[in-house]
């Protein structure tokens, strides 16, 4: 009696779920879009403004209050439009001269989610106005401002000093 190899039965080796090719298409396709859709909102122009983040003076005590100052100016000669996803505008942080975070404005605040616009003039400013209250050790400090929404592109720093 001999074997017929012709009739012998290869074993099926199952590959792993996300290998087969039914999957892999849609999951490519789909990173594909997001990547896509994600770089042209990195990528959208910066609207015409100007903006500045200023802290009230340079230096301060370990207990002094720093305030600090957002201004958006329109630097052309139309209205912008501009959209907010939340009610939050700006954030602002402070980090050690390490670059580690000490402070963020937005950080225990509720927003809310109503999506929000604002006309701005030409040549039309925004103004923000916030303080930090906490104790600051002797040292440099970093001062970042950030925009939201249609300013999301848009960051200003400067150095505060306490002695």
């Amino acid at each position: 009696m001999g074997s017929d190899s012709s009739s012998a039965k290869t074993p099926s080796i199952s590959r792993p779920f996300l290998t087969s090719g039914i999957l892999w298409f849609p999951l490519l396709l789909m990173v594909m879009v997001l990547g896509t859709a994600c770089s042209a909102a990195r990528s959208a122009p910066a609207p015409p403004v100007r903006f500045e983040l200023t802290p009230d003076r340079e230096s301060y005590g370990p207990f002094e209050p720093v305030r600090l100052s957002i201004r958006v100016t329109n630097t052309s000669s139309e209205t912008l439009a501009l959209r907010f996803p939340t009610s939050q505008r700006f954030d602002i942080a402070i980090r050690d001269d390490r670059g580690a975070p000490l402070w963020r404005w937005s950080e225990g605040r509720r927003f809310s989610s109503t999506e929000g616009e604002h006309g701005l003039e030409a040549e039309g400013v925004l103004h923000w106005e916030v303080t930090f209250e906490g104790p600051l050790a002797p040292g440099e400090y970093v001062v970042e401002g950030y925009g939201t929404g249609s300013l999301v592109s848009l960051m200003a720093t400067t150095t505060i000093r306490v002695k």
